[in-house]
């Protein structure tokens, strides 16, 4: 299936022939570019080649395929869908002109995005036909994969009579689905376009698609359970980090004790929660950086545990995909792992703990960031910053603007701020404590109703 939108994006011709025996995956028959590395995630197919050095990649993902939805335009609208939620690509796609090929209608959309300071280029496909739907999804920065890309698409057919990919057995049941579902004491829902596998101990696994973060990941979800726990949260997940991510006590590639990420505190519902991640390591045992966190979210005396781990796509590889925090560094994972904390409830929840007034005492302040070096920041500039005094009267001030003073009230894990105009705002606030490069800080954020977060850091009393 030759596609012209290749000539819309790429001012420059490479010529090349690739050969290889075809393939099938789910409807799909193809043959597979050379050299480029294979991933076959829950529900996906995948190729990806970089060039590190040069700062280069492309990928061409196979989406499992699914029920149409009626119509061609309704099935892309839905793979698009899926995808910008699960890449957090936002910006609307060019539409291209319908193609109809063997009884299937293709509908494309392009469009670009910046990824790691170079413009990249997103091609969505979907296929409609037989009253099915499949997706595929291509991204490249640089115009030397043109040939690799055009070969595998007009290598590419669709048979829809193929057995749809799925996974069941005794032990195992996955689903690829948005509805809520329950395990363990809770109930939750599963990311837009993630694969639940519900195992037979009782566990879960929720598997990413292949997400555009640094080096083009999958991340899983763990979910291990729930059960009465009224100890110490951070000596827990230590010990849970250490059994679940360690590749053993003789590795010289294990998670270092002292290389530590930690957060705490209490969630935008009340909830106490902990998280604890290390830096990424280097496994002998395939030769791929992977990361690890421990998640625990407690209310009364009922904690959930979850993990989340990076798993891989390339072996053999020298850069890490992704510096620091691997949660923070990806807006895909990040914007899929919020909205599934969000959507977690206990069955038999005790009572939330909240947050005291008195944690809120102090100076708070946010920062814009004017230039940064490889090892740390050069210089910043106050955007916001508030003072919540004892007595319930606050004082904030804002960039460009004067001092606004007014009372502030604390309920649970609600703020109302009222100026002294009269005139009040709401928020819905997360009070952590986060320990990074050796030493503790405090963050405060706030959430309004339209949803938009503004984090404060702590600056004294």
């Amino acid at each position: 299936m030759k596609k012209s939108w290749l000539y819309l994006l790429l001012a420059l011709m490479v010529s090349g022939k690739i050969s290889a025996q075809a393939e099938t995956f789910d409807i799909y028959q193809y043959t597979a570019p050379k050299e480029w590395v294979k991933q076959a995630g829950s529900g996906t197919m995948a190729f990806t080649l970089s060039d590190d050095k040069k700062n280069t990649f492309a990928m061409i993902v196979l989406y499992s395929s699914r029920k149409s939805e009626g119509s061609a335009q309704k099935d892309f609208d839905k793979s698009w869908d899926i995808v910008s939620k699960s890449t957090g690509i936002t910006t609307a796609p060019q539409m291209q002109a319908p193609e109809t090929d063997k009884g299937w209608t293709s509908l494309t959309g392009v469009t670009t995005y910046v990824a790691d300071k170079a413009t990249a280029a997103i091609v969505l496909s979907s296929f409609t036909g037989s009253g099915k739907c499949g997706t595929v999804l291509v991204s490249f920065n640089d115009a030397g994969y043109q040939a690799a890309i055009e070969a595998f698409l007009n290598s590419l057919d669709l048979n829809a009579n193929a057995a749809p990919v799925t996974t069941q057995n005794n032990n195992t049941t996955t689903t690829t689905t948005t509805a809520s579902s329950t395990a363990g004491g809770i109930s939750y829902t599963v990311p837009r376009g993630w694969t639940e596998t519900k195992n037979a101990n009782g566990s879960v696994s929720i598997a990413s698609p292949l997400l555009e973060c640094r080096e083009n990941s999958y991340y899983t979800i763990h979910y291990l359970g729930s059960s009465v726990y009224n100890g110490s949260l951070q000596e827990y997940a230590a010990n849970l980090h250490k059994s679940y991510f360690y590749e053993g006590a003789n590795a010289p590639t294990q998670y270092m004790s002292g290389d530590k990420n930690i957060s705490k505190g209490y969630d935008n519902d009340g909830r106490e929660y902990l998280s604890f991640a290390t830096s990424a390591h280097l496994f002998d045992k395939d030769r791929c950086y992977h990361y690890g966190m421990v998640y625990l979210l407690r209310t009364g005396d009922q904690m959930a545990v979850f993990l989340v781990e990076l798993r891989p796509v390339n072996s053999n590889k020298e850069g890490i995909p992704g510096w620091g925090n691997f949660l923070s560094d990806c807006n895909a994972l990040r914007s899929a792992w919020s909205r599934f904390l969000s959507a977690v409830k206990f069955n038999k929840p005790g009572k939330p703990l909240g947050t005291l007034p008195e944690e809120l005492f102090g100076n708070w302040e946010s920062r814009v960031i004017l230039g940064a070096t490889y090892f740390g920041f050069i210089d910043s500039r106050i955007m916001e910053r508030y003072h919540f005094m004892e007595d319930g009267r606050y004082q904030s001030q804002k960039m460009l603007a004067g001092n606004n003073y007014g009372k502030y009230q604390v309920t649970g894990n609600k703020l109302t701020i009222t100026d002294a105009s009269g005139k009040s705002s709401s928020y819905r606030f997360r009070l952590e404590s986060v320990f990074e490069y050796g030493s503790w800080k405090r963050e405060l954020t706030l959430l309004d109703a339209n949803g938009k977060e503004v984090t404060l850091r702590y600056d004294g009393e």
